[in-house]
């Protein structure tokens, strides 16, 4: 039974003490108090320095407002923290509980408002429409939501206006109609699955979205219900986030401040510091801030490193795809307390060897250093060393590579060590060409394999960054253009991996915003940055591209005789591609041509190179009968020595036909 009485829910009391003046100045009176209380007390300083005189009343008047800033300062504190007696559990648990009692204050202060308006606009039943109504006019945060999605308040209010005037007439009979119940009983739900123990208004929001109402508002700013709800939960984990940062007095924001000579209870690194970079003090700086890729990665890292033997690990992926962001991590949660057996509060310091090379004039004098910054790290007993690019530093360097040197020799002698951690990042090519080769060293690292973040992931890297430039360029950032960095990169930037691609196009594009003195980022500007980058168009099609694609067929048609059904499927596949509703991964179009010679199979290729993508030039030509031994497959794909008839015109611009 759906139970909904806002009179009896114990938040009720602090909607209604909101309303008294008190309540509602109880900050500013005490931020007034506060500067009359700094000024009387510097005045009475003042005189005292002057006069010597411990007689004046501006002493007394500045304690006097100090009494009046607690006082005021407790009141405020009060009406914070009024206690709810049940959270959604316990309505989950009992079908008979009343749903008020699990709304937080917002929320709570809306149904109050909206039973205040049914009453007036003379409705016999509480709908959602009317709720909703009342949430867009008096909840400043949904004006910003809907910012960020590039929808006008005005028209969703003026819909649910027309709605609310549809409903019956009568006296307010304190009864709910079915949508209302829906909507609350949906918000339950979605509070539960995201652990909240109140409804939230997001919660509600994020459940009406999908009703009539923003049906045509969400198709005509490219947005589905999923974009929403996905933009709601990342602003409300980010308020959250916010509120926490204010409760400096809370053991976790302590921790994020340091303690005051720590480091003292650990052994000297003069060297170490002199030529490295503190990953910890850097994330300090920062804030934590919370680092989303590659979790599981990180704590099987943990594990490695918490081991007494064989304690080092060794990163392997791609460059860009995140690596870093691990090392992050660590020394977010060693910080914090939160990593396993005695890897909490260590350091995590990134050496620079290339520093120490560049800085010595020959390899011995560099070696010597190392063996001391190696000393401290093991004698500090507080130190996770982390070594990027170690394959430069491991294996054959007769090739005298920039910044390269062979430390093997120096460095196995302390890998075996209990209080000698270390972090090695590589590639899969340094592994096999370089590591691999010295199986005593690999020995003493245990792998932790890198791969590619997903497209879920890469959105909350994303959100993080979009925030970052906002503040930097004095922008804004909605969750299209959010949304597209994500997806535009992952379709036609292949040469990179996640998060670095998604994270170059959105940098490139709040620079492009900043320069032209826009202020918002939005989905065309990345569209016209991926075109410049890989030549493909991409986003709204242009007129001149728009008559070439209506009239292919008849174009083709002007080298081509007959051969209808072939240009049809053709044109209607490029078509199909480049209004983006084709479901398959890969080419725009893969077709299998099969005729006698002469009957125009080539020319056709020909003209398509010619007609869309702008040139025969356009067109990758392969006889396939001269690749039919093994050696001849570098000869398309390419090596070291050569170039490949088939991937580097490829990795020059990927806007083009392949005909073989």
């Amino acid at each position: 039974m759906f139970v909904f009485d806002l009179k009896r829910a114990d938040i009720f009391k602090r909607v209604n003490w909101s309303k008294w003046p008190i309540f509602q100045w109880a900050k500013s009176i005490k931020q007034l108090f506060f500067v009359l209380c700094v000024i009387f007390l510097l005045l009475g300083l003042y005189e005292f320095l002057v006069t010597y005189s411990t007689e004046s009343s501006n002493f007394g008047f500045g304690l006097i407002f100090f009494t009046l800033v607690v006082a005021f300062w407790y009141i405020e504190i009060f009406w914070h923290n009024l206690k709810h007696s049940s959270d959604v559990k316990d309505i989950l648990k009992k079908g008979e509980e009343n749903m008020a009692s699990v709304l937080d204050f917002e929320t709570a202060r809306i149904a109050s408002e909206a039973i205040r308006s049914a009453r007036s606009r003379r409705l016999k039943n509480l709908s959602a429409a009317v709720y909703m109504e009342r949430a867009i006019t008096i909840n400043p945060d949904l004006a910003i939501v809907f910012a960020r999605i590039m929808i006008d308040l005005d028209t969703i209010r003026k819909s649910l206006i027309e709605e609310i005037n549809r409903q019956e007439k009568g006296k307010f009979e304190w009864s709910f109609t079915d949508d209302f119940q829906n909507l609350f009983i949906d918000a339950l739900k979605s509070a539960t699955e995201r652990k909240n123990n109140l409804i939230r208004t997001s919660d509600i929001l994020g459940v009406f979205v999908s009703r009539d109402v923003f049906r045509k508002p969400l198709i005509d700013a490219s947005l589905k219900p999923k974009d929403v709800k996905n933009l709601l939960f990342w602003l409300d984990n980010f308020r959250k986030e916010q509120e926490e940062k204010k409760k400096f007095w809370t053991m976790k924001n302590l921790l994020k401040t340091g303690s005051i000579a720590k480091d003292w209870a650990a052994g000297y690194t003069v060297l170490l510091d002199q030529f490295s970079v503190d990953v910890t003090n850097a994330m300090r700086k920062q804030g934590f801030r919370e680092i989303f890729a590659h979790r599981s990665e990180v704590e099987t890292m943990e594990a490695i490193l918490a081991r007494r033997e064989r304690n080092n690990a060794l990163i392997i992926g791609e460059s860009g795809s995140s690596r870093r962001s691990m090392i992050q991590s660590l020394a977010n949660r060693s910080a914090m307390g939160e990593c396993a057996g005695d890897l909490n509060y260590r350091r995590v310091v990134l050496l620079d060897i290339p520093r120490i090379l560049a800085s010595n004039s020959n390899i011995k004098e560099s070696e010597i250093i190392l063996d001391k910054i190696f000393q401290e790290v093991v004698f500090a007993e507080n130190i996770i060393l982390v070594i990027d690019n170690l394959h430069n530093y491991i294996g054959d360097v007769s090739a005298q590579r920039l910044g390269a040197a062979e430390i093997s020799g120096l460095i196995s002698s302390y890998l075996d060590s209990p209080g000698f951690k270390l972090i090695g990042i590589t590639t899969y090519d340094g592994l096999h060409s370089h590591i691999e080769r010295n199986s005593q060293l690999l020995s003493l690292f245990e792998k932790v394999e890198v791969v590619e973040i997903s497209e879920e992931e890469t959105i909350k890297i994303i959100q993080d960054r979009a925030l970052q430039l906002e503040n930097k360029y004095k922008i804004l950032i909605p969750w299209q253009s959010i949304r597209d960095t994500v997806t535009l990169s992952a379709k036609y930037i292949v040469n990179l991996p996640f998060p670095e691609k998604a994270m170059g196009l959105i940098d490139e594009a709040a620079i492009a915003t900043a320069q032209k003195r826009k202020k918002v980022v939005l989905p065309s500007t990345l569209a016209e940055l991926i075109t410049s980058k890989t030549q493909i168009p991409v986003g709204e099609i242009k007129e001149e591209e728009k008559e070439t694609l209506l009239n292919l067929e008849s174009l083709i048609h002007q080298r081509i005789i007959n051969q209808e059904e072939a240009v049809v499927n053709i044109a209607k596949a490029m078509r199909r591609a480049r209004t983006e509703i084709t479901i398959r991964k890969g080419p725009m179009g893969a077709f299998l041509f099969l005729g006698p010679t002469g009957v125009g199979k080539t020319e056709t290729a020909k003209a398509l190179a010619e007609i869309y993508f702008g040139s025969e030039n356009k067109m990758i030509r392969l006889d396939m009968s001269e690749f039919q031994a093994i050696k001849d497959i570098s000869r398309i794909i390419g090596s070291t020595e050569e170039n490949g008839l088939l991937t580097t015109p490829e990795e020059r611009s990927f806007f083009r036909s392949v005909a073989g």
